[in-house]
């Protein structure tokens, strides 16, 4: 099933830059974001974080989520689906 809070960790690091930041801004622990983005790399099968120093800096991968601010999530299930099943086909070759 979809997970719609991997999504929103993920839209907050984009936009704060760190995932301290993005942490704090959410109420949770550092640890709690990175296992968020963790199980979402995961399920897609891609990086979507690279370290830059002191925060991180979002993959080309990440991109092809194609979030905008509000709308994240209507553009984001769609390719969320088709990574899934790319990567679901791959597992099969």
């Amino acid at each position: 099933m979809f997970n719609f809070e991997r999504l929103r960790t993920l839209h907050a690091i984009a936009t704060r830059g760190s995932v301290n930041v993005a942490a704090t801004a959410l109420h949770v622990t550092d640890s709690a974001v990175s296992q968020q983005i963790a199980k979402l790399e995961s399920e897609l099968g891609q990086s979507l974080l690279e370290r830059n120093g002191r925060g991180v800096r979002l993959t080309d991968a990440r991109h092809e989520l194609n979030f905008r601010g509000p709308r994240v999530f209507r553009p984001g299930v769609v390719i969320y689906s088709r990574c899934r099943r790319k990567k679901k086909q791959a597992a099969l070759k």
